[in-house]
């Protein structure tokens, strides 16, 4: 496939064996200077990584597993996971938080809640509709019932619900 791009391509910037110089497409790249502020915004999102993974590695080391600034990392760094693509890998971390969670009795805290939803979010991204719909729905009653039913966060789940049935071609069963 490269040495068909190659024919295509005039690299204004670059030469050698992987960029040619004789095709009709001019390709050139646009200093940092010159940058959008999107552009910027994502090349820090990407450095975020290994500063996300850095910290998890400390606080497992230095608290626990179990500790609740450990679990935010962890969710954190699934939650990026997820957002860059890596969706196997970010669903077994926010399942792993939700586990922790659950097994310390944090299962009805704003946090956990939290996790829940990125996790419906990653099966989403994966086209897990019918996982998502029934995590968000259990989440939904739930926060109904710990947080009342016209608080921030419960509007918040109701409103990624109703989403997934639109998106799912069911908006009549939106709440």
């Amino acid at each position: 496939m490269l040495p068909y791009f190659n024919k295509l391509e005039n690299d204004l910037d670059h030469g050698g064996d992987m960029h040619s110089k004789e095709g009709p497409t001019p390709i050139r790249r646009i200093g940092r200077k010159d940058w959008t502020p999107l552009a910027h915004g994502l090349l820090k999102y990407a450095e975020a990584q290994p500063l996300l993974s850095d910290c998890l590695t400390i606080r497992q080391r230095v608290f626990s597993a179990d500790d609740g600034d450990t679990l935010m990392s962890q969710g954190n760094l699934g939650l990026l996971l997820a957002q860059r693509g890596a969706l196997k890998e970010a669903e077994q971390m926010l399942r792993d938080v939700l586990g922790h969670r659950d097994g310390l009795g944090l299962q009805d805290k704003v946090d956990t809640f939290a996790v829940r939803n990125n996790l419906a979010l990653t099966l989403l991204l994966e086209g897990r509709w019918e996982e998502a719909e029934s995590l968000l729905t259990e989440a939904l009653k739930r926060a109904r019932i710990i947080f009342g039913p016209e608080r921030p966060y419960t509007l918040h789940l109701q409103h990624m619900l109703a989403r997934v049935l639109a998106d799912a071609g069911r908006p009549d069963q939106a709440e």
